[in-house]
């Protein structure tokens, strides 16, 4: 992480504040994540260096363009369950 900051001059306390700040809990929404750096990434050989996978994390957690494509995919999320059994 810090060497992609440094990479991209960007605050790496900043990234990890605001990706702290997305409280994420799901399976999908870690999915989400992976298929954009997926997606965003040149392959090295058959693989997905580190460093160019923290780069374009650090690329999508920073974006507002990319946050607001989230946070609408977010809302599309059915609600989760609790494991609580309502009272019958």
């Amino acid at each position: 992480m810090k060497k992609a900051a440094e990479i991209l001059g960007v605050d790496q306390n900043l990234v990890e504040e605001r990706f702290a700040a997305l409280r994420l809990t799901r399976l999908e929404e870690d999915a989400y994540i992976r298929d954009y750096i997926v997606k965003n990434c040149a392959m090295h050989g058959s693989f997905l260096a580190p460093l160019s996978r923290m780069m374009n994390l650090q690329k999508w957690i920073l974006d507002p363009e990319e946050q607001k494509k989230f946070a609408a995919w977010r809302r599309t999320l059915p609600e989760e369950e609790t494991g609580e059994k309502e009272p019958t």
